[in-house]
């Protein structure tokens, strides 16, 4: 059976309801999500939590995150120290929030994942460029070193081993991608074109 949301638990959000409308066409199953901050939303992931379905991301300050966390993304240019983690539960504890700084400031949700020194990873991480005041405390832990092996967390770690995907399946589609301009404005079934790359790229992956 196809999963179900009910009215109490739709985002009220067009573009947010895009996720839950693809999530219901699929067999029931136990899923995890991964949102960039176009689509993620605190009620949105409460929504997903309802139907037992996982959800990772990043987010953006107006996606009903903490408002500490987003006073901490405002006063980022005064200088975080990299890899520092501030997490904030919401009050009915069904989703995780918290700020992490790489070399800017990272604002992520999540129900899957904690945020703690605990549920760390080593990764090479590349020093940040610039001379803002943001820039200059981010690259403090890396000394006279480009590159670095520091902890991050695992939910972190995850959504861009998962997000990855998608840039690589993006790549691929415009190495093969059969459509040319011909002129300049005019009707284009864009749906239609993404689809056709994508069974080109499949198919020649298979």
């Amino acid at each position: 059976l196809p999963l179900t949301f009910s009215l109490r638990t739709e985002p009220p959000d067009t573009t947010q309801r895009v996720v839950t409308t693809l999530i219901a066409l699929l067999p029931a199953a136990i899923y995890h999500v991964y949102l960039n901050n176009l689509f993620s939303s605190v009620r949105l992931f409460r929504a997903l939590r309802k139907i037992q379905v996982g959800a990772s991301g990043t987010c953006r300050k107006d996606s009903g995150i903490d408002k500490k966390l987003v006073a901490e993304k405002e006063a980022e240019v005064q200088g975080i120290a990299w890899g520092t983690i501030h997490c904030i539960p919401t009050s009915d504890g069904e989703v995780n929030q918290f700020s992490w700084k790489d070399n800017a400031l990272v604002l992520f949700l999540t129900t899957v994942f904690r945020a703690t020194d605990k549920e760390q990873v080593i990764r090479a991480r590349r020093r940040p460029a610039g001379e803002t005041a943001a820039k200059r405390a981010a690259r403090q832990v890396f000394g006279p070193d480009v590159r670095k092996n520091l902890p991050i967390p695992i939910a972190i770690d995850e959504y861009n081993h998962k997000m990855g995907g998608v840039d690589i399946s993006d790549q691929m589609r415009s190495y093969y991608q059969y459509c040319r301009p011909i002129r300049r404005g005019g009707w284009q079934a864009i749906a239609w074109n993404f689809l056709l790359e994508v069974v080109l790229v499949n198919s020649f992956m298979l």
